[in-house]
């Protein structure tokens, strides 16, 4: 019954929302000093945005639980260039494909750490940095087999699902006009979610904190020479949120729950 589907929903948002914020009291332990690492996971277990999508049955409490086990695993690859960890993070990205097509762009925290990994690395034969190549291939086809696996009406029923993506991706991008849309009339990409979304979302002294903070550490990425180089694992973590924000940002349809990745 509809009660029921609404109670099943609603206990699975609760129960991975929770779950997210031990995921982010781990990858704070991966970033900040140990006496700071409590403080993300704080923060986040009161984040208005965050609370509102552990109450409802919607798809981004899956969305931010396996973007965060996504960017967990990547960090430890940074680590322990152990590369079952970029497996487990395409695994990952892979689940998150099958809640919802628009997951697929957390393949980018595996793909940056491994770039990273492949530059920064220690010198090899030129055969084997031919062989590395491949693994951004494996990572995508692992991507594609979990998510099949996980959502098999992706090909079983690949016409209706093909023809139910078509829409859907026509409404977010403003191309079909449908009347629960229209507040989206005229709202500027980018800027829109940094004036209306965050704020509201986040709570204005955290959003305040949180826009400064991303800057520092972003300059700090994009400075050649530092006495203190910056943890590489910031990297992944920034370029990752960026390329989520640069791409979700652009849609003509730019309600709160699309950025609910980014709020931790």
């Amino acid at each position: 019954t509809f009660p029921q589907a609404v109670f099943a929903l609603r206990f699975w948002s609760a129960l991975l929302s929770v779950l997210s914020v031990g995921l982010i009291f781990l990858l704070a332990k991966k970033l900040f000093p140990p006496k700071f690492s409590f403080l993300p996971p704080l923060f986040a277990a009161f984040t208005p945005g965050l609370i509102q999508a552990a109450h409802f049955g919607t798809t981004e409490s899956w969305l931010i639980f396996f973007f965060l086990f996504s960017l967990y695993e990547s960090l430890l690859f940074l680590e322990e260039r152990n590369k079952k960890h970029l497996f487990f993070a395409s695994f990952f990205c892979g689940l998150a494909v099958a809640t919802k097509i628009s997951g697929a762009i957390f393949l980018t925290a595996p793909l940056t750490a491994w770039l990273i990994s492949f530059i920064k690395g220690e010198k090899k034969p030129l055969i084997q940095y031919i062989r590395e190549l491949k693994m951004p291939l494996l990572l995508i086809i692992n991507v594609i087999i979990v998510a099949v696996i996980f959502s098999p009406y992706l090909l079983l029923n690949r016409e209706q699902s093909w023809s139910t993506l078509k829409y859907e991706v026509a409404v977010a991008t403003g191309k079909i006009p449908v009347f629960y849309t229209r507040q989206f009339l005229n709202t500027p990409a980018y800027l829109f979610q940094l004036q209306k979304v965050f704020p509201y979302a986040l709570g204005l002294l955290q959003f305040l904190a949180a826009f400064a903070g991303f800057f520092l550490v972003f300059t700090k990425i994009c400075r050649k020479f530092s006495k203190k180089p910056l943890n590489l694992s910031w990297s992944v973590v920034i370029i990752t949120s960026l390329a989520y924000f640069l791409y979700n940002g652009r849609l003509f349809v730019k309600w709160t729950r699309f950025m609910a990745p980014l709020f931790p």
